[in-house]
């Protein structure tokens, strides 16, 4: 940065800052391209496909109790976008993983083995991830809008 110019917390955000800000909350895509956040079509797919990548890499190498974690902590995120109320839990025992929580009215709890995590591993890099919002469904859970995360799963 030279003397001239400004660092961008000194005055009022850029448009830059605010649409880097914006992408890396992961706001929806069509609210990204109303704001003016000028990325192509095509940029937009290359970063999903990193982010395919890095996620092929984590299911290939991750223990299932640690890939699972990932999972619920990406969920839980992607739940309190949509509620602000949303409360989720996930405990990693010795055979099993329990996620459990209370989100848009609703309780929710879901158990898996690790071994159907494993199998969920390996069929997919997100296959874990829709499996859990495929059950949040069936318990009366909705999504409200799709992110760029939620195309990366159902894609």
């Amino acid at each position: 940065m030279t003397p001239q110019q400004p660092a961008i917390s000194q005055g009022a955000p850029t448009r830059k800052a605010v649409s880097l800000w914006m992408i890396r909350t992961a706001a929806p895509f069509r609210i990204i391209q109303a704001k003016g956040v000028f990325m192509s079509r095509r940029r937009w797919e290359r970063r999903v496909r990193e982010n395919d990548s890095i996620r092929s890499y984590m299911a290939a190498h991750l223990k299932a109790q640690l890939f699972a974690s990932h999972v619920a902590r990406c969920v839980r995120k992607q739940l309190l976008q949509f509620d602000k109320k949303t409360v989720l839990h996930f405990d990693c025992y010795a055979n099993f993983f329990h996620l459990y929580g209370h989100t848009q009215g609703k309780d929710f709890y879901l158990l898996l083995t690790l071994a159907e995590v494993e199998e969920w591993k390996a069929a997919a890099p997100y296959a874990l991830d829709r499996y859990i919002f495929c059950e949040l469904k069936e318990k009366g859970i909705s999504i409200i809008h799709m992110t760029p995360y939620l195309w990366a799963v159902f894609s």
